[in-house]
């Protein structure tokens, strides 16, 4: 699954013509683009077909590096190499980070340190190869930087261009669906309209076959008609050489007696299902523990595509999590080779990745984790560039989330807090900490007119007067509390933020409360018959005994609140996020909590009778004597869940396997057929 390298170009077959025209080109032109789609086998060609034929020539000076994040760096670190050879590994990266702001800040010019490290080599000639150029859009998220790059890399291309033969030539590998991003970058391509080389496209039948036969020749044999199978699998893919490589691989290891067989090919899938069959054999060896790990591992290891395919993404340690990377590092080993580790050479933070985009495209698994997660990995691109802003700022308060983004913010840390890097979570809770500050104050000044709010009489003029003339958010703070119970039918609590609020016995029926702002709020005892909570954030409340019998709860977040005793027949909980809740001895009957999370949740002595349980996570769950007779558990995740003298008789969808992962599931009550699946006496 990794490119062919320079120690490797012995083994390297198929591109050899594409390879010469590749030569031509770099002695020709200062700037000369290899471009394909992902897998079509650019990096190999330019590190096992280029490099080998340029070092044979014995007057070039060869070095490389990837754009990553900050591109700037990555290149003074190439060129450091090639300026102070004598430095140690120790002493490199110091000096390069020298160079790397002087060329990013300052003055200092690409074309100046090529022509320096000319000086000290006479007779020759360099060649840097800036691989993955797609980086510099998928990675390097500051805008400013990466213009900066781009200007001083078209500078030193002017100045090689004026000569007669260039003396320093770049050639970069970059992914066909990125080129719209070169074309946004006029002198960029210029630039690129001078070089000659076609894009680089899928290989031929004839060159596919060199390259499956001539690395094991006089080694092994092929069996008659397996590579005409190999062949019409790979078809005109271009993405598919990594599989290819990936299934040649598996092959070698399989060979029996010297033979490589038809029968071998097969069994492992094909090269298209190689390296997804063996991603699932890894996935499936891991413990449930280590799946879940896993799941989280792989989505930091994705950018969600905008307009374009999902990219590989490289992380650091941290964003994967520390508890997550003895897994990566097994997921990395010689048995799995499913990512790759590093380390940044500028923070010296270890990263990991994936080993090649083909895993995202063909894994199966990973696709689907992607496509349920797609919203909650978009927004934590976005919140990663916030930020940078925040941290490029000197982390000014002013650059803080708040509004929207800061409630948007604080649900995914209440729903995904697992999923977040400690920098991510500690930059959340420095918003809300400045929000709750700003509110404090907004309270003392609410204490300022308290003589003015005896004065006014439910909504009545006094009342409007003020929340014209006063600060309004507070001033209805004043009026929803003073009046809670005459809120039934309101449409005052509608995107309100009112956190930590006395709404205790509050007459709220019917009320439109959609995505308010109820942190910690105090609503026990409260009459929610039929009130509208949809996408309301409302963690860490108290609903003790409250009536939701109607209310619609979908898609709200009541992450740790006690609905203990609590009236929620007929409710809407669809999608609702209510992971360790309080719902012992509830009612929940005829409520529908489709694919809610109640993770950890209690539900002892509730009663569920003909409720929808249709895909609800619902690991880990006290259910002892719940009544879940006539409920529907299709697809319902129990796994480690109690259901010790649970009633699921004449419970709908259910299965023995699903019920034998939850915990004491031989003390429940069932129908008689049910009784005999399970095999229970």
């Amino acid at each position: 699954m990794s490119a062919f390298r320079e120690k490797d170009k012995d083994l390297f077959f198929g591109r050899e013509d594409f390879a010469e025209q590749l030569v031509t080109a770099v002695k020709r032109h200062p700037l000369v683009p290899v471009i394909g789609a992902s897998g079509s086998g650019k990096s190999s060609v330019v590190f096992a077909g280029l490099i080998p034929r340029l070092r044979a020539e014995g007057t070039w000076l060869i070095q490389s590096f990837r754009p990553q994040s900050q591109p700037f760096y990555g290149l003074a670190f190439a060129l450091v190499r090639l300026l102070k050879p004598e430095l140690d590994e120790i002493q490199q990266p110091g000096r390069a980070a020298e160079l790397a702001d002087d060329m990013n800040q300052g003055g200092l010019m690409i074309s100046q340190v090529m022509a320096t490290i000319l000086e000290r080599n006479s007779g020759k000639r360099i060649l840097l190869v800036i691989d993955q150029f797609e980086e510099l859009y998928s990675l390097c998220r500051d805008e400013k930087e990466r213009q900066r790059f781009l200007d001083k890399l078209l500078s030193a291309v002017e100045v090689a261009s004026a000569q007669r033969t260039p003396d320093f030539i770049f050639v970069f590998t970059l992914r066909a669906d990125f080129y719209g991003y070169v074309l946004s970058y006029p002198g960029l391509v210029d630039a690129l309209g001078k070089s000659t080389l076609p894009p680089l496209g899928p290989m031929t039948p004839q060159e596919l076959q060199a390259a499956i036969e001539k690395p094991v020749e006089n080694l092994v044999e092929l069996e008659s008609g397996l590579t005409e199978r190999i062949l019409e699998d790979v078809a005109a893919e271009p993405g598919n050489l990594p599989l290819l490589e990936y299934a040649l691989t598996q092959l070698w290891q399989t060979r029996q007696q010297g033979k490589f067989t038809r029968a071998a090919y097969l069994e492992m899938g094909g090269v298209k299902q190689a390296l997804a069959k063996q991603a699932n054999t890894i996935y499936n060896e891991l413990s449930p523990v280590e799946q879940e790990q896993a799941q989280r591992i792989f989505v930091q290891l994705v950018r969600p595509g905008e307009g374009t395919e999902d990219t590989r993404r490289l992380a650091t340690r941290a964003e994967v999590g520390e508890e997550n990377w003895n897994l990566v590092q097994e997921l990395a080993g010689e048995s799995a080779r499913l990512v790759v580790t590093g380390r940044n050479e500028t923070t010296g933070e270890e990263t990991v990745e994936v080993v090649h985009e083909a895993l995202i495209r063909e894994w199966q698994s990973l696709r689907e984790w992607m496509k349920s997660d797609r919203d909650f990995c978009t927004w934590q691109d976005r919140l990663r560039v916030v930020m940078r802003q925040w941290e490029a700022t000197g982390k000014n308060d002013r650059a803080l989330l708040t509004g929207f983004p800061l409630n948007e913010a604080a649900d995914w840390l209440q729903q995904r807090l697992a999923d977040m890097s400690v920098p991510e979570r500690d930059f959340i809770k420095l918003s809300l900490t400045l929000r709750e500050k700003k509110i404090k104050e907004g309270e003392s000044q609410q204490q300022r007119i308290t003589v003015a709010r005896t004065t006014a009489i439910g909504f009545g003029i006094v009342g409007v007067t003020l929340m014209i003339l006063l600060n309004r958010q507070s001033i209805i703070t004043v009026v929803i509390t003073s009046n809670k119970k005459h809120l039934a039918e309101s449409n005052l609590l509608k995107n309100f933020y009112l956190p930590k609020a006395d709404l205790s016995e509050a007459n709220l029926e019917k009320a439109n409360l959609s995505k308010a702002d109820l942190t910690e709020a105090n609503l026990s005892g409260a009459n929610l018959k039929g009130a509208n909570f949809v996408k309301t954030y409302m963690p860490q409340s108290n609903l003790l005994k409250a009536d939701l019998s109607q209310a619609n709860l979908s898609e709200a977040n009541i992450a740790g609140s006690d609905l203990s005793g609590a009236d929620l027949k007929g409710a809407q909980l669809v999608k609702t996020y209510m992971p360790r809740v309080q719902l012992k001895d509830a009612d929940l009957s005829q409520a529908n909590l489709s694919e809610a999370d109640i993770t950890g949740s209690d539900l002892s002595g509730a009663d569920l009778k003909g409720a929808q349980l249709v895909k609800t996570y619902m690991p880990r769950v006290q259910l002892k004597d719940a009544d879940l007779s006539q409920a529907n558990l299709s697809e319902a995740y129990i796994d480690g869940s109690d259901l010790s003298g649970a009633n699921l008789q004449g419970a709908k969808n259910l299965n023995p396997d699903q019920i034998k992962r939850a915990k004491n599931w031989e003390k429940a009550k069932y129908d008689a057929d049910f009784h005999k699946k399970l095999g229970l006496k």
